[in-house]
């Protein structure tokens, strides 16, 4: 199992207030796109999440509400010694960490859809976090995740999981090769800034190459902006200082894959794509079909193919396919390619039969092209011709509109 996930605030229109209503429509946006995992990004969120996520299926890396990286910042760049971070050993932490793990874990413990305990966001290391991991296993047999660990190894048994945030591709694999004692996690991924979200086929190639690849991800979910109205009456989303905050962290409060309103961002395309669980490869005879989910059968959804030439459709059909669960299968066109010249578009999309929650009958959830040239004079072309004017030299043809000049 690859966790295809997102971290999300708990952000709405009214800031930290959500509605139920508002957590549904979040994770039934998450559910089409082809994600299954969220992290609860940095603290448990409120209980109706974890009734959704049951409900829809989705798995949940629930994360203890700690996070000290201002003092682990100061570390960093030399300002304190290691002994100094919070909470780090300090006594006065002692107990609050496996309060916090206590008050999480006894109130979501009886919820499916937890598959991993999290003991927190970027807080270095110490003692009282390795307390707070021991309080989860003590009291719950699954996986104990923390991050920190990368950067002080002194308790590595404050995680049950590898885990390191913006790692390039190459550096899982590279350390992967050296470390198969645990799985490898990326809590917090392809950051998704700007114009950001470049070769993240990179990493879903090397999870489904690698089985102790166990996932990642995206940070984060939605841009978290409130709405303001500028001097001219017009709303817009306010952030970064514009409420006349100092000091502020700019635009990193708008790095969703959704802006704030729930409208995808471009990159959304290459989410869906790259996260999508039936990957297939067409080629001019057939196409290939890989079932990465973990349940269900390709049969589930309708398979349409179809062929065209220049954006205009010129054949369709629906092939009926039925691979396994972790399984591939090969099947042929319902059409042969044309002979005449020009260049053909064969597209293979899976189309839920049923509605469901998130989506209804027809929605896709997994596509795949190929593109074929036939060498030759497209049907209906001709030679172009010229058309000479006074100062002016044109060029005609079949279906031309207008006169040259």
């Amino acid at each position: 199992m690859v966790f295809h996930g997102v971290n999300r605030h708990e952000f709405g229109a009214r800031g930290r207030v959500v509605t139920r209503e508002e957590t549904e429509r979040d994770l039934h946006l998450l559910k089409a796109a082809g994600f299954n995992a969220v992290r609860t990004s940095h603290y448990p969120n409120n209980s109706f999440f974890y009734e959704l996520t049951d409900e829809l299926g989705l798995y949940v890396m629930d994360e203890m509400n700690l996070e000290s990286h201002g003092s682990w910042l100061a570390h960093q760049r030399g300002l304190i010694p290691a002994e100094d971070v919070l909470p780090g050993s300090h006594p006065e932490w002692r107990d609050t960490l496996p309060d916090r793990a206590a008050s999480m874990l006894q109130r979501d413990k009886n919820h499916p859809s937890v598959v991993m305990w999290s003991c927190g966001n970027e807080s270095f290391g110490g003692s009282n976090i390795a307390a707070a991991a021991d309080y989860f296993r003590a009291h719950d047999d699954r996986p104990v995740h923390y991050e920190g660990v990368m950067f002080d190894p002194r308790f590595p048994d404050s995680t049950d999981v590898h885990s390191k945030m913006y790692a390039y591709a190459w550096e899982v694999a590279e350390f992967l090769r050296e470390n198969r004692d645990k799985p490898f996690v990326l809590c917090e991924f392809a950051h998704a800034m700007g114009n950001s979200f470049g070769a993240v086929g990179k990493y879903v190639d090397l999870a489904y190459r690698d089985p102790l690849f166990q996932g990642f991800f995206i940070w984060d979910f939605a841009d978290q902006t409130l709405a303001l109205t500028d001097r001219h009456g017009r709303e817009f989303a306010g952030y970064g200082g514009d409420f006349g905050e100092s000091p502020h962290d700019a635009e990193f409060s708008a790095n969703g894959i959704f802006f704030a309103d729930r409208t995808p961002k471009p990159f959304m395309q290459e989410v869906t794509h790259l996260f999508q669980w039936l990957p297939t490869r067409v080629s001019r005879d057939g196409f290939e079909v890989e079932n990465r989910y973990l349940f269900t059968r390709s049969g589930a959804f309708e398979c349409v193919v179809t062929l065209s030439r220049e954006g205009r459709e010129l054949a369709s059909g629906v092939v009926e396919t039925d691979v396994a669960p972790g399984e591939s299968g090969r099947f042929g066109l319902p059409f042969d390619l044309p002979t005449a010249g020009g260049e053909y578009c064969v597209d293979v999309s899976f189309r839920q039969r049923e509605s469901r929650p998130w989506a209804g009958v027809g929605h896709q959830v997994a596509s795949g092209q190929g593109v074929f040239v036939v060498e030759g004079e497209p049907p209906g072309a001709g030679r172009p011709g010229q058309a000479e004017r006074p100062g002016s030299l044109g060029v005609t043809g079949p279906g031309q509109v207008g006169r040259p000049g």
